[in-house]
């Protein structure tokens, strides 16, 4: 009984999910050589992101330890405004800096977890839209 709580309590309040418990587990004790790799691949991700947003007249600025690239959205726009357009548009989904929080307004937020492949498909369907 006290285990069937525990799994109920982890998945309804602020306890840690068991599962997420267990991932967290298995990845520290991954071949630091395998971190590193992933590591270079998000980099050259971000990399590959950043320049394309810039070719596009966006500002862009690196993150140090993120899987995310910010960048603010073209004046006279807000971050819905944005991140609709280039949905529906594009087919390229962000997420507006404001499903963050007050300080994520005039700013969108894109994953570099996708695939490389994905990403430059993105890059190429904004550059289509004359996104930025």
């Amino acid at each position: 009984a006290l285990a069937a709580l525990m799994q109920v309590k982890s998945n309804v309040d602020s306890g840690m999910f068991y599962p997420l418990q267990h991932a967290a587990v298995r990845a520290l004790s991954l071949d630091p050589e395998w971190i590193r790799t992933r590591n270079d691949v998000y980099w050259e991700r971000l990399q590959l992101l950043a320049s394309g947003l810039r070719t596009l007249g966006m500002e862009v600025t690196l993150p140090k330890g993120a899987l995310y690239l910010w960048t603010p959205v073209p004046e006279g726009q807000n971050a819905e405004q944005v991140a609709r357009r280039w949905l529906f548009e594009a087919g390229v989904a962000v997420a507006p800096g404001t499903f963050f929080g007050p300080s994520g307004a005039g700013y969108v937020r894109i994953s570099v977890t996708a695939p490389t492949s994905r990403l430059k498909e993105a890059l190429e369907r904004l550059q289509a839209l004359g996104a930025g």
